[in-house]
């Protein structure tokens, strides 16, 4: 009876640690999708940059198709501003590099300003065939992050309350060695993030402990630079609605609060299990080692 009872406490752990990693799997995701759609919204993306270098192309066609100006050897026409000057020699480098044709060249800005509006403008969610404005990447974000942090803190709290129980019940668990073995065995198999000190194995180092976890943080760091850079580029969204943008950013912010809230609640948590796994190492060694 007793047997089964522990069986069901290990399933239970086993089934906690699946959730856990799934959920991070998740976390991990949505990390990377944000960034990319962050990163190709920014004024230096490559969907903006392929556009600028096909208009200064199409804008100064004339120069790179007169024999005096096509070649990087002729120099630059002087009725081209300074300031203007390093466009126009990236625009003939790129001319004289790939050869479009006039009309080549306007049909791939046209399909780079489309692409620009369908796949930055309109961030389209997989799966659920929705779509939203690059505007409410913050918000968006932020509410995504603070579902899945919150759903990831209550897995650990469970696991972090199972590992006690389970701690306790093996040691005093009257069966022969091998079984407790097997038992500690079957525990670090089902970790996550956590590196269990094995002093004569491995040494006990820090940064391998921390490093793993700084996945937790990274929604937090993510959306608050996207908060940074939509405060610096308030004017912006002021242009097209300056009230929905003004609310969007304050619920911005106050989503970001919560969701460094809920990171330190699950760092706090996180530093329990690996004091936990700290204060049992020992005794799991002398047993698990034998099996090994």
């Amino acid at each position: 009876m007793e047997e089964i009872f522990i069986t069901k406490i290990f399933e239970k752990v086993a089934a906690i640690t699946k959730r856990v990693r799934a959920t991070l799997l998740i976390l991990g995701t949505a990390f990377v999708l944000f960034t990319i759609s962050f990163y190709n919204s920014w004024q230096s993306g490559w969907y903006k940059s392929r556009i600028a270098v096909h208009e200064d192309q199409l804008k100064w066609l004339v120069f790179l198709t007169d024999t005096n100006y096509c070649s990087e050897a002729f120099g630059v026409p002087p009725t081209i501003p300074k300031e203007e000057r390093k466009e126009f020699e990236r625009a003939r480098t790129y001319y004289i590099k790939l050869g479009y044709t006039p009309e080549i060249l306007k049909a791939n800005l046209i399909n780079y300003q489309r692409a620009k509006i369908e796949n930055i403008l309109l961030i389209k969610v997989p799966f659920f065939g929705i779509a939203f404005d690059i505007n409410d990447l913050a918000l968006v974000s932020g509410i995504t992050f603070l579902i899945l942090l919150s759903y990831l803190l209550y897995g650990l709290l469970l696991k972090l309350n199972d590992l006690n129980a389970v701690f306790e019940l093996i040691k005093y668990w009257e069966v022969n060695e091998k079984i407790k073995s097997y038992a500690y065995v079957l525990l670090k198999s089902n970790q996550t993030l956590t590196i269990k000190p094995v002093t004569n194995v491995l040494p006990n180092i820090t940064f391998l402990s921390i490093f793993p976890k700084l996945i937790y943080t990274l929604p937090t760091f993510l959306l608050a630079i996207i908060i940074i850079h939509d405060v610096y580029t308030k004017d912006l969204g002021g242009l097209l609605n300056p009230d929905f943008a003004f609310i969007s950013l304050l619920w911005s912010v106050g989503i970001g609060i919560a969701l460094a809230v809920v990171t330190s609640f699950i760092w706090y948590v996180q530093g329990k299990i690996d004091l936990l796994w700290k204060r049992i190492g020992e005794e799991a060694d002398k047993f698990s080692l034998k099996v090994v």
